[in-house]
């Protein structure tokens, strides 16, 4: 990973950089604790699921496979599959729970640490129990009450050694004795569930309750990201204008966001993929800046360069392949001013100078400091092959920022005993641009 506001430099082959901002804004939960249990993320809905203990095909999307364990005696597992959605206004949990024999005795329950900080809190917390029908449920200081008031649905189904629940829960019904939460936020969840038949309790995440020493069993209950509404316009792009020409080896992105966004994907990518390009996901910023040489080794001469943006509002980090990124915007482009090789200055060897037949390091200057890829041709060929093959042309592709080495610099093979050799540089130019004329020829020779 990458921190915010730096570059990787790569090879001007077609290299994307790609890494997520450590700082960007992950939804607008403000965490006041976070347990040792496993994080979660539920999946927004606009079409609410059913909640009548039937799971019909399409309409819980994906389950998360879990494993609940006995409390009394923790070899006992049961497996489940786990679904976890959001509405707006709702929070839906689903449950497909193994179980060799029915009992009409059976119950199984959702709890929420609703304020997140892991704390068994009287008043603040909630929970949702499906035991003859739907319990709604608050927590009254060392135990689970039933509320005055019913918020909520359950529905409970048994087929072929399995139950399935399907659990509705308002994010924010207004009672005071239940969650007041909305999608972006975060908050402590728990399933347990209890078998008459064997009198023993399961509970996911493993190994917690909600008694005992609150404070350690509720710090291993499960973080749960309510998600946000998928974002489902484009960002606006701002400046450079589309098509604009730029006077300097950088420039500076800006658009204007969807509401409710949490991170943008930014990509820019040189004409033909030839290059290197940025592929970036940040906060919710508006802005980009593409620096210069030598803070960022990227933009080459006299080429163009398409962008564009997309943005989420997904709670979580989201990589470049989630499904929860709203649509690109429109592509623009820019065009990167042209560096030819009127400034460009051979050092070493000296021209005609006497030289080993070691491998020679040969540097040249440029007044041009935002330039950083060039090509370089050696031969004893003062043509360079322009007029057939005399002789062995050596054409290399250099970067002049490379660590460790001197700047613009080349280092050649091992050289022929009394050879007169000739060189010559120019800057790189790749995509949709047109090479420019070499600098001036020097020449070498050898003893």
């Amino acid at each position: 990973m990458v921190g915010a506001g730096r570059f990787l430099l790569v090879l001007p082959l077609m290299a994307l950089l790609f890494f997520v901002d450590p700082s960007r804004t992950q939804g607008s939960d403000s965490v006041i604790a976070t347990g040792s249990g496993p994080s979660l993320t539920t999946s927004f809905v606009s079409v609410p699921p059913t909640i009548d203990g039937a799971l019909s095909s399409g309409e819980w999307g994906s389950p998360l496979s879990i494993s609940l364990n006995g409390f009394n005696d923790p070899s006992i597992v049961r497996t489940g599959e786990l679904y976890l959605r959001n509405s707006s206004t709702d929070l839906f949990v689903a449950l497909v729970l193994s179980e060799p024999v029915a009992s009409a005795s059976d119950i199984a329950e959702i709890n929420i640490d609703a304020d997140h900080d892991h704390k068994a809190t009287a008043g603040k917390e909630d929970a949702l129990r499906f035991e003859n029908g739907a319990v709604d449920l608050f927590w009254q200081g060392s135990d689970w009450a039933a509320d005055s008031s019913q918020h909520g649905m359950v529905a409970r189904s048994y087929s072929n050694g399995k139950y399935a629940y399907e659990f509705r829960k308002p994010l924010n019904s207004g009672d005071s004795q239940d969650m007041a939460v909305s999608p972006g936020r975060t908050i402590g969840f728990r399933i347990q569930t209890r078998d008459a038949d064997i009198s023993e309790f399961f509970r996911y995440p493993p190994g917690t309750r909600g008694h005992g020493d609150t404070t350690v069993e509720w710090g291993k209950w499960a973080d749960l990201a309510i998600a946000t509404p998928p974002v489902s316009t484009a960002p606006t792009l701002q400046t450079p204008a589309d098509r604009a020409q730029l006077t300097a080896m950088t420039t500076t992105l800006t658009w204007s966001n969807p509401s409710s966004t949490t991170q943008v994907h930014v990509r820019v990518t040189p004409a033909n993929s030839d290059g290197p390009g940025v592929n970036l996901i940040l906060g919710a910023t508006t802005s980009l800046r593409i620096p210069p040489p030598p803070e960022w080794y990227g933009l080459l001469p006299g080429m163009s360069y398409s962008w564009k943006t997309r943005a989420s509002a997904a709670p979580t980090a989201l990589d470049e392949n989630s499904l929860l990124w709203g649509p690109w915007s429109e592509d623009r482009s820019f065009r990167t001013p042209v560096r030819d090789s009127t400034r460009l200055t051979p050092v070493s060897p000296s021209d005609g100078g006497i030289v080993t037949t070691a491998p020679q390091v040969l540097q040249w200057n440029n007044g041009d400091p935002d330039i950083f890829y060039y090509e370089v041709q050696v031969s004893p060929d003062q043509q360079f092959g322009a007029g057939g093959p005399v002789a062995s042309v050596w054409h290399n592709l250099v970067h002049g920022g490379l660590p460790n080495r001197p700047p613009n610099s080349w280092d050649t093979p091992a050289l022929a005993p009394g050879t007169t050799y000739f060189w010559r540089v120019r800057p790189r130019v790749q995509g949709d641009g047109t090479s420019v004329a070499w600098g001036p020829t020097r020449s070498f020779r050898t003893q």
